[in-house]
């Protein structure tokens, strides 16, 4: 803006800078006064300045010396007494210096705690994924080492041990005279028949009742002179293991035969007492397992038991002749663990 006074009434009078070298009209007393090029008064800042006017429209006024008109604008004069109001800024709103710090220290406090969490989590995490590594690896080496213990004592009653233990003459009595005990350390001693020599079901049973004492005793005979260890042992008690010949107090001996129970027409099962008449193909079998325990130390037979396997129940495939039933395992060893424990009372024979 170019601000100057009229050489007229001596207001002051402020005009555009486009309006430089025109003449414009005084507001206070309507005389033609020409705009300088430069303001020839300060340029003061005012509150009335902040929100300039706009331009005032041109005019044309007469030439005092030519007949054209020249452009005329109307100059705003700024009063010199009245100030010209103005609009009052809006405040401007501003955080107190208390809210800032608060806010920081709620916000850190938040993230603390997050990793608190995340921490403590962790922790326990890890500390349950370490207890039960341990533990696997602790399970782990207990059944090597149950696994090398098992191969260990089946190499210790090999058959040149079992020879050495035969050589001790032991007089025997196969008649069970009072309620089952299983004394100090054990082991078990089976054979099993020859597949290609099947018995019958009715005619074993009748051939064994009355029951003979050479049946027994062939039975030690038989375990002691080719028997194996049977995976039986290891299912009972570990602290009854013997390691060793030398440690055996109690024998149990297993003799486990298979027997004709019938044969198969189509898929029907006909249970039959011999095999004289039956054919040779679609035999069905059962297992048969005769348990004999004995005091070795008193050389006296604590118990006898005899357990029926279930019959099959499929037929056999082409490739085969027979089809056999499952060995009854869970019940030989459920009464053993009964012996083993005391919980039967009486011998049976």
């Amino acid at each position: 803006m170019i601000r100057y006074r009229c050489p007229h009434c001596e207001r002051v009078c402020e005009s555009a800078e486009v309006l430089r070298g025109f003449s414009v009209i005084c507001l206070g007393c309507s005389q033609s006064v020409p705009v300088p090029d430069e303001s020839s008064l300060a340029d003061e800042v005012s509150p009335s300045r902040l929100a300039l006017p706009e331009p005032p429209p041109l005019v044309r006024s007469p030439d005092p010396v030519g007949g054209e008109r020249s452009p005329v604008a109307l100059a705003s004069p700024m009063p010199a007494n009245k100030p010209r109001a103005f609009a009052a800024p809006k405040p401007i709103m501003k955080a107190s210096p208390s809210s800032s710090p608060n806010r920081r220290w709620i916000v850190r406090g938040g993230v603390l705690a997050l990793l608190a969490v995340l921490l403590v989590a962790g922790g326990m995490f890890g500390r349950n994924w370490y207890r039960q590594r341990q533990e696997t690896k602790a399970r782990l080496a207990s059944r090597a080492k149950m696994a090398a213990l098992q191969d260990a004592i089946r190499e210790n009653f090999n058959a040149a041990a079992l020879k050495k233990l035969a050589a001790k003459p032991v007089q025997w009595n196969f008649t069970p005279t009072g309620p089952i005990r299983i004394k100090g350390k054990l082991v078990v001693l089976a054979v099993t028949e020859a597949a290609d020599a099947p018995r019958g079901f009715w005619a074993a049973l009748l051939s064994r009742w009355p029951r003979s004492i050479d049946d027994d005793a062939g039975l030690v005979h038989d375990v002691l002179e080719r028997g194996d260890v049977d995976d039986l042992m290891f299912k009972l008690p570990d602290e009854r293991w013997a390691e060793g010949i030398g440690e055996v107090d109690t024998l149990i001996a297993v003799r486990w035969s298979r027997e004709i129970a019938g044969t198969f027409n189509g898929e029907t099962l006909i249970e039959t007492s011999d095999r004289r008449g039956a054919p040779r193909e679609r035999l069905a079998m059962r297992w048969r397992a005769t348990i004999l325990i004995l005091d070795r130390t008193e050389g006296q037979l604590i118990a006898r038991q005899e357990f029926v396997g279930s019959l099959p129940k499929k037929p056999p495939v082409s490739e085969q002749r027979v089809s056999t039933g499952s060995r009854p395992t869970e019940e030989v060893l459920d009464w053993l663990l009964k012996a083993e424990s005391g919980a039967l009372k009486l011998a049976r024979s």
